[in-house]
This record gives C-alpha cells, sequence and structure tokens, in this order.
C-alpha cells in the first residue's frame, strides 16, 4: 500500500522549533484533523521528521509478478480498474510507457518484447496460498487479453 497506510505516528519539528506528536502507537485515532497525513503528505516542507513509528506486517508467503503488454495506452491503462473490480488485490501494478521500455531496453542492453510498440503493465500479487495466487494470475492473464494485451507473461 501506500506509505501514509503504514505510518501510525510521528514526531515533528516544525519550522518554528515546536516538538508535536502526531499519531502514535494506538489502532484508532479518529479525533480532529489529520495532521500526520498532512505532514506525511508535504515531504518535509512543514516540519523535520526526527521519530516514525511505523506499522510492521509480516512478509506473504508467496509472490508472482505478471507482465501484460499492450499495443496502446488506453487498453493498458484500463487493465487496473478491471482487476480492482474483479476482487484483486495487487500489492503494486506499475505503467511503463513505450519510451520508457525502449530506455530500459537500451541500459539493460536486452531486448525486450514488444519494445518497439509496446506499453508494459506490471502487477504484483501476493499471499500465503500459492493455488489462490496461481487462480489470480490465470484471471489476470483473461481480463489482460480481453482489454488487449498483445501478450501476458507471469
Amino acid at each position: 500500500g501506500v506509505t501514509r497506510n503504514q505510518v501510525a505516528g510521528l514526531e515533528v519539528v516544525t519550522p518554528v522549533g515546536e516538538i508535536v506528536t502526531l499519531g502514535g502507537k494506538l489502532k484508532k485515532d479518529a479525533t480532529g484533523y489529520s495532521l500526520m497525513n498532512l505532514i506525511i503528505g508535504s515531504e518535509g516542507t512543514l516540519g523535520v521528521v526526527t521519530k516514525i513509528y511505523l506499522k510492521l506486517v509480516a512478509l506473504p508467503k508467496n509472490t508472482m509478478n505478471l507482465l501484460a503488454i499492450f499495443p496502446d495506452l488506453a487498453s493498458a491503462i484500463g487493465l487496473t480498474p478491471t482487476i480492482m473490480g474483479a476482487g484483486i488485490t495487487p500489492v503494486c501494478v506499475e505503467f511503463m510507457d513505450n519510451a520508457s521500455v525502449q530506455c530500459v531496453e537500451g541500459f539493460l542492453r536486452e531486448k525486450l518484447p514488444h519494445s518497439n510498440d509496446g506499453y508494459y503493465v506490471i502487477v504484483q500479487i501476493a499471499g500465503d496460498s500459492e493455488e489462490l495466487l496461481e487462480d489470480q494470475c490465470v484471471l489476470i492473464d483473461e481480463m489482460a487479453t480481453e482489454n488487449g494485451a498483445m501478450e501476458v507473461l507471469v
């Protein structure tokens, strides 16, 4: 998930030198304005973060990555809402336009599939059941193909 979902609390030194503690170790803190999220979103412009309380989450036993290659931008971008609508929550979804694919190919000095005309969508899924992940891979493959993917690699 996004960084702000992993932060439970912050200690911040404001521009006037005050030390402020926001959030904390409690599971629920829903009173008042969400100043903690404001500080996180400001990326250091509203104060200096001196302490961070993070939520620790155990790593899943299994992960799988899929690369779906599309002929155009619209069909590539359309895959993510389709996946989310099917009830699959990926760990991450990354998009690479064709110019980025060609830059990576040049850097790696290795030929990538459909590098001359492909738009890449990389989907990572994770969980404890390898069988469930394989089923999700099949479903994502089918959705990508229905969305116009030229190729799907697991």
